[in-house]
């Protein structure tokens, strides 16, 4: 891996004195070489290695210098394969760069989201279960080359069912190390809600569905029709950039009740003469969460004002640049009003 530090902050821009432009370096250049010089950029970067890397002042390659501990605030610089790159501070990796389009690390999946979305998808499932598929989660997040880990609430039956393309094992308890492993090949590890493992290298299968994303490659887009076939699956998907989707994409669950409160609510704001803001971005909330639950709560003519209501916040919205999050329709999304107050 050839690596360059960005040292601005070790570098006196006013005297160019060579004393404190190339403080606690270990080589210096006579004559700085431009990063704009291509070739001869390119030719210094073959002599930098993971303890040596170049510095620069952002226009001029200085010299070589001992890569620093990981708390030095310099930026780095990683170049780790034709068209490549990466950009980090402090160890923290800032964005992926492949080809020129650059790739921004997402947040590393949590216990706590796991434990919500996999408690809610499998209610009978004991704690020591829960424990143990975490820790083959968890240590599959750190797979160079990603993996898929699905769990089925028939993963004995499952698992013989797609023995045509994948192998079936004998129910076992997997370590970490051994899942390591296993998720290094090919195809997803099919576990059960207890943590035991039925199956390796599994091609999963599935109806296509409008859950799937042409962004994104076919490991994911499998995972989503897999698990948007049947209520009881769920699976944790790992790119190579060590994000994991959990999937389904669960939303909120609410009761019918306070749907159908917030349904009517926003029409009754709907039709007074002047629409407040907050009742267009109400309309827009409600087709971005619960789309498909609309039409049982409301007339024909009702959901199609909620759709106007919601084009017409568009315009609002679009101000706000976070992400829209994306949900698959799941039985568990509408439930009892007694169960949301358990919850």
């Amino acid at each position: 891996m050839r690596s360059a530090l960005d040292r601005r902050d070790r570098v006196s821009a006013q005297d160019g004195g060579s004393e404190d432009r190339h403080a606690g370096a270990s080589l210096c250049f006579i004559e700085p070489i431009p990063i704009a010089d291509a070739t001869r950029a390119r030719k210094m970067l073959n002599i930098s290695s993971q303890s040596f890397a170049l510095y620069t002042d952002t226009e001029n390659l200085l010299g070589l210098v001992k890569v620093p501990a990981t708390d030095d605030p310099s930026f780095r610089v990683h170049f780790t394969g034709h068209g490549h790159w990466q950009i980090a501070v402090r160890n923290e990796v800032l964005a992926r760069i492949k080809h020129g389009v650059p790739n921004f690390p997402r947040p590393r999946l949590r216990r706590e989201q796991f434990e919500r979305a996999f408690t809610r998808l499998f209610p009978q499932a004991s704690a020591d279960g829960l424990d143990q598929v975490w820790a083959l989660a968890d240590s599959a997040l750190d797979q160079a080359h990603g993996t898929t880990i699905v769990v089925v609430g028939d993963a004995a039956e499952e698992s013989h069912r797609l023995s045509g393309q994948g192998t079936c094992i004998e129910r076992t308890a997997l370590c970490p190390d051994l899942s390591k492993l296993l998720t290094a090949i090919d195809g997803a590890v099919i576990l059960d809600p207890e943590g035991f493992c039925h199956a390796i290298g599994a091609i999963l299968d599935g109806p296509a569905c409008c859950g799937g994303d042409p962004g994104r490659g076919a490991r994911f887009n499998s995972a989503v029709r897999y698990v948007n076939d049947r209520s009881n699956r769920m699976a944790i998907v790992v790119s190579q950039d060590g994000h994991a989707d959990l999937l389904p994409r669960l939303r909120p669950q609410i009761s019918r009740q306070s749907l159908k409160k917030r349904v009517d609510d926003a029409l009754m704001q709907l039709r007074e003469e002047s629409v407040p803001t907050s009742a267009r971005e109400e309309c827009a909330c409600l087709v971005q969460e619960y789309p498909e639950y609309l039409s049982d709560l409301a007339s024909e003519d009702e959901v199609r004002r909620i759709l106007l209501g919601s084009l017409a916040a568009r315009g609002l919205l679009e101000e706000d640049r976070t992400p829209r999050v994306v949900y698959d329709m799941h039985p568990t999304d509408i439930v009892e009003e007694a169960l949301i107050n358990l919850a």
